[in-house]
């Protein structure tokens, strides 16, 4: 799950789903379904409801994750209100968003191939530029702090589980393909 909004309250909320999760699991021996992990997400946004409208909460995500049922990588993004719609080749959320859909929307129409076709590789260097341009252009939206060894975290999501790629892969990618062109 990424988060565009208040840390804080999604941290919680990453918290009380991963608990949710969990106790469904212990409990009824077998795995919350990815429908219901869906439903769970719109159910903490709407509880949050009023703390978001008072402006001490917002919290806008974007959940992606691989149905097991379906065989397939699947993309959702929400409202502050709990609304959920899916994505389906990409999502973007928060203040930098505007930009990068854009871009986004560039490059899976006309790029030389859609982004759901990158090898890995040219889509963690395709994110990184992104989140560099977003940076760039919004101040609310963190970027690459080269000199204290920061970079984003980017997931890697296949039918065989969730993969966090190491700092130590992204900052030459960042060093050889990013760098240059800022």
């Amino acid at each position: 799950m990424a988060i565009a909004g208040v840390p804080a309250t999604a941290y919680e909320m990453v918290r009380v789903l991963e608990h949710s999760f969990k106790y469904y699991r212990r409990t009824q021996l077998q795995e919350l379904s990815f429908d219901g992990k869906l439903r769970a997400i719109s159910k903490l946004l709407k509880d949050n409801v009023p703390a978001a409208l008072a402006g001490t909460g917002a919290v806008v995500p974007v959940f992606a994750g691989y149905d097991l049922e379906q065989g397939s990588a699947k993309i959702y993004f929400y409202d502050i209100l709990g609304a959920e719609f899916e994505g389906v080749e990409y999502a973007v959320s928060g203040s930098g968003s505007p930009t990068i859909r854009g871009i986004l929307h560039y490059l899976n129409t006309w790029g030389d191939q859609p982004l759901n076709r990158l090898p890995e590789e040219q889509a963690m260097v395709q994110a990184l530029r992104l989140l560099t341009s977003a940076a760039e252009f919004d101040s609310a939206t963190g970027g690459v702090n080269r000199e204290a060894s920061l970079y984003p975290v980017i997931k890697l999501i296949t039918g065989a589980g969730v993969q966090t790629v190491p700092d130590a892969t992204l900052k030459p990618l960042y060093e050889s393909q990013v760098v240059r062109y800022v």
